[in-house]
């Protein structure tokens, strides 16, 4: 830019009346230019001044009230211009003293030393302001090192979860392919007693002496474990065997309830090679909705040959 189309640019910007596409260049161009900030801090004191004088015609009136002043720091450079120099006019006038011909700058500190007080509490201010935003652009860039580093935080989590909810469906598909197979193969299969049922009962202990028992036989192929519901509100249902360590070993989710009757009752079928001798839990729970699934109750059973 020439050095007269900065000014005017700069001054159309500064009174909002620069078109959006131009804005975004002058914006572009303010970040990328190291003297940008001190033209662009020129116009605002050049307009301040201008203000001050009177020399702002109407429409940049309006814009200098409504639209420059609604940064608070250069309502504080208005404030502080207009503060210096109506101190300065005041002093100016209660002074009887004439200054001297010729008139110099060092001359006027010289013999009019308020002068040089007020030159010196200015320069303490400006040194001031200068110190304030080199601690707030520390402050900012301190800001954005830590939203960096919360951001990475994030999408290392996202993806740790993306990955973890690919794997869990990856093994649902898998184990949904195995149980497939083998109900296909049940359905096939002339012996009677391919299928073991057996009715679980909620809110048992393992020390229960009515601890229903699956017997594993040699002949079966799955287990079905039947769930008497407690709370049969809900749209679907998950259902999730442990064995006696705690550990998941068969998850089945999307289970519909079946109407008998007053009672309904979800069915889970597992693959018998699943299970050993021992004991262990089913835990049901419910899902509605968009909402997270809820815990409804657990069955325990043991497992025998």
């Amino acid at each position: 830019m020439v050095l007269r189309e900065q000014e005017i640019t700069l001054r159309k910007y500064l009174l909002g009346d620069l078109p959006e596409k131009e804005q975004e260049s002058l914006e572009l161009w303010l970040m990328s230019e190291e003297e940008a900030y001190d033209l662009l801090s020129a116009a605002e004191d050049d307009l301040i001044d201008q203000s001050i004088a009177g020399n702002l015609d109407r429409h940049e009136l309006e814009r200098f009230n409504n639209h420059f002043l609604t940064a608070p720091a250069r309502k504080r450079k208005l404030w502080f211009s207009q503060g210096f120099q109506n101190f300065v006019a005041e002093h100016l006038n209660n002074t009887t003293q004439e200054v001297p011909t010729p008139f110099t700058f060092w001359g006027l500190f010289r013999r009019q030393p308020v002068f040089a007080y007020a030159a010196a509490a200015l320069l303490v201010l400006v040194m001031g302001g200068g110190l304030w935003g080199g601690l707030q652009y520390q402050d900012l860039q301190r800001r954005l090192s830590a939203t960096e580093a919360q951001f990475a935080v994030d999408r290392e989590a996202f993806i740790r979860q993306l990955n973890e909810r690919k794997a869990f469906a990856d093994r649902m598909q898998s184990e949904l392919g195995e149980l497939e197979q083998i109900v296909a193969n049940v359905k096939s299969a002339p012996a009677p007693d391919a299928v073991v049922a057996v009715i679980l009962t909620a809110g048992l202990t393992r020390a229960s002496t009515e601890l229903p028992i699956v017997k594993l036989s040699s002949k079966a192929q799955v287990v079905e474990l039947s769930l008497p519901l407690l709370d049969g509100g809900y749209d679907s249902y998950r259902a999730v065997l442990f064995d006696e360590s705690g550990i998941e070993i068969w998850t089945r989710d999307g289970l519909p309830a079946k109407t008998t009757g007053e009672d309904k009752t979800v069915a889970f079928v597992v693959p018998i090679d699943r299970l050993t001798a021992g004991d262990y839990v089913v835990r049901l729970s419910g899902h509605s909705g968009l909402n997270p699934p809820e815990d409804i109750t657990t069955y325990p059973f043991r497992a025998t040959r």
